[in-house]
């Protein structure tokens, strides 16, 4: 992965240390004697000598100062961006959803609506390099996890996990167990729930670090660090498989819903859980909707638009049922960060943190009551 240096950032150099600030996102940063030769050498020289946007080809992904450099907003990956048709059908019309800047990639995303399935996707779409830096280079999700151990969050989690289960043992009967495949598993507890009720567990994840977190987890279970479409995994075998916040990262729909058909027995569920881009919290947030979160996002569907899907692709709806959203979300919405930079307060402080908790436990018990339930789940069989 190569970069470009954020055209917001810049460089102020002292005798013992020198400070990098993003203006479009109100990020400062000092950097010790050590990192100073390093960062005014290939990132600050290439700004005040040259003029050049680019850094040298020594400054690759392989450095985790160049991570951090683009945790920190400084850095943005050079990506080939393509003007492609809708994933889930092929059509190209369309009509512009959403639009927004967003300052930490330094360009305006654009979420369009297909004319056909009505899906509603991000054109133009990243390739899948900066897919594999994101989650399995950056391991992205692994750090927002850790922010959902904190005890504000944690609780939600919790119940999110609840529901889960519930969804699992409803669709089977309380006391069945089977072969459980989960896509995009993550570092989630809920894996070593089902292993413990005594599912034969199978987990997939790009995230290289949330695969050895679920190996240390559920000892007896299979895990593959990679993307779902490349792991190698038997056909006919699964009782059950999990898309729990995957299908919106999925470029890929049809061909993920035909493995995930191939994997699965005769009968076999699949439960898809996304963003609900149908719903009334949609209409009430508008393009600071906190779901909307490109480039990790490329996908979103309404209850309509997955049913078709599913239909095409060889499955029969069993239930929908819509929630409430998780507070992780609200960390994340653009809307606080432009509102925390306005305000030059850092978004990783524990004043972040008490908003975030306000906020979450004010509107989780009104979302449902409201009609501004953010996530949908579909259950679907897979058909002859």
């Amino acid at each position: 992965m190569h970069f470009r240096v954020h055209p917001s950032v810049s460089i102020s150099d002292d005798f013992n240390y020198c400070v990098a600030f993003n203006a479009a996102t109100g990020v400062r940063a000092a950097f010790s004697l050590e990192e100073r030769e390093v960062l005014v050498d290939l990132f600050a020289r290439k700004i005040l000598q040259t003029g050049s946007p680019s850094l040298s080809d020594a400054f690759i992904i392989d450095s985790n100062f160049a991570i951090d450099l683009f945790r920190l907003t400084f850095l943005v990956p050079e990506v080939d961006w393509q003007d492609l048709p809708c994933p889930c059908c092929g059509t190209n019309g369309h009509c512009i959803r959403m639009e927004r800047y967003d300052p930490r990639f330094a360009r305006v995303f654009c979420f369009v609506k297909c004319s056909k399935c009505e899906a509603v996707y991000l054109r133009p779409s990243p390739d899948k390099s900066l897919m594999k830096f994101l989650y399995g280079d950056v391991c992205l999700y692994s750090n927002r996890q850790l922010d959902s151990k904190r005890p504000y969050i944690e609780w939600t989690h919790k119940r999110s996990r609840s529901r889960r289960l519930g969804i699992t043992s409803s669709s089977f009967g309380k006391d069945h167990i089977g072969v459980f495949l989960d896509v995009g598993c993550g570092t989630s507890s809920f894996l070593n729930n089902c292993y413990q009720l005594g599912w034969d567990v199978w987990g997939v994840d790009i995230d290289p670090s949330a695969i050895a977190h679920q190996r240390a987890e559920c000892p007896e279970g299979k895990f593959f660090a990679s993307a779902f479409l490349d792991a190698q995994l038997p056909e006919d075998h699964f009782d059950f498989v999990s898309f729990w916040s995957y299908f919106e990262h999925e470029q890929e729909q049809t061909a993920s819903l035909s493995k995930a058909r191939k994997c699965l027995k005769q009968g076999g569920l699949l439960v898809i859980e996304v963003p609900d881009v149908g719903g009334r919290l949609v209409g009430f947030s508008g393009r600071y909707w906190p779901y909307w979160d490109p480039p990790f996002h490329v996908v979103h569907h309404g209850t309509r638009s997955l049913q078709r899907l599913l239909d095409k692709s060889g499955f029969k709806v069993v239930s929908t049922q819509k929630h409430g959203t998780s507070p992780l979300y609200f960390k994340y919405s653009p809307l606080l960060l432009c509102a925390f930079t306005a305000l030059q307060r850092s978004y990783n402080s524990k004043a972040m943190d008490v908003l975030v908790s306000g906020i979450s436990r004010a509107t989780l018990p009104l979302e449902e009551i409201l009609g501004l339930a953010g996530k949908l789940v579909v259950v679907a069989a897979k058909s002859d």
